[in-house]
């Protein structure tokens, strides 16, 4: 990371932080840091999140994360491969995928509320942009769910 970013922060700008007594002393720094983003379970990313007074910690430690695909999306993105097969077992892979396509619908899924922390998703083929908007309302991660489409009329949903 410090390599691709050289070029435009200095070397000494990223710091991998790997005790809590460093964890301690960064958010000590709020004059200086505006974002902490925590890679670590969920109780490590709350407890983050408490000790942290002024500096804003994004944490993504729970949750399933959604990516919308409407029929309007560019198909040929690689967004889905990588939020699924990058690091399926990371906090931000893509567990629940829904699809706005005019295909026959496949057998339902049991739940779609579900981690799989693998190779696989959940697909749903649905008929309505606010089918998979309700079940993200429910059950997202707050933090990386996605919505795919060039139809701008979404963005007000």
């Amino acid at each position: 990371m410090k390599d691709a970013l050289e070029p435009f922060v200095p070397r000494n700008t990223i710091a991998l932080i790997n005790t809590c007594e460093q964890v301690a002393n960064l958010l000590r720094l709020e004059k200086y840091i505006d974002l902490v983003i925590p890679h670590a379970s969920n109780e490590l990313v709350c407890s983050i999140q408490k000790q942290s007074v002024q500096i804003v910690v994004l944490g993504y430690a729970e949750g399933i994360c959604h990516v919308f695909i409407d029929k309007d999306a560019n198909l040929d993105m690689t967004l889905l491969r990588d939020s699924i097969c990058d690091y399926s077992s990371g906090f931000y892979s893509g567990s629940c995928l829904s699809v706005l396509l005019a295909f026959p619908p496949p057998p339902l899924a049991n739940t779609l509320h579900m981690k799989y922390e693998d190779l696989l998703c959940c697909i749903e083929i649905i008929d309505d942009i606010n089918d998979p908007i309700g079940h993200m309302n429910k059950f997202c991660s707050n933090h990386t769910d996605s919505i795919v489409t060039k139809n701008c009329n979404y963005l007000i949903i």
